[in-house]
């Protein structure tokens, strides 16, 4: 019995933990993307408040700041879902 009600109060912790998170956008999310100085073109997405939805831009390879590697990762951290 005990066990039981510390797995509910434990699974409760998770949902409460993940619930808090998406209310709160991972920093990653206000990072603005810098294609470096390198001249590959390497698709990457970053996060635009003003748009409210998860852009891409064209990454030179090397140095820079890259936000998310995929769109997925950014919709992930950064979008709310109704």
């Amino acid at each position: 019995m005990r066990l039981a009600v510390l797995l509910l109060f434990f699974a409760f912790g998770l949902i409460s933990c993940e619930k808090e998170v998406k209310d709160c956008p991972a920093e990653r999310c206000s990072l603005k993307p810098d294609a470096g100085p390198c001249e590959a073109a390497i698709k990457k997405y970053y996060y635009s408040r003003e748009r409210n939805k998860c852009l891409e831009f064209t990454w030179g390879g090397c140095k820079g700041t890259v936000p998310f590697n995929t769109l997925a990762d950014c919709q992930g951290a950064c979008l709310c879902k109704d």
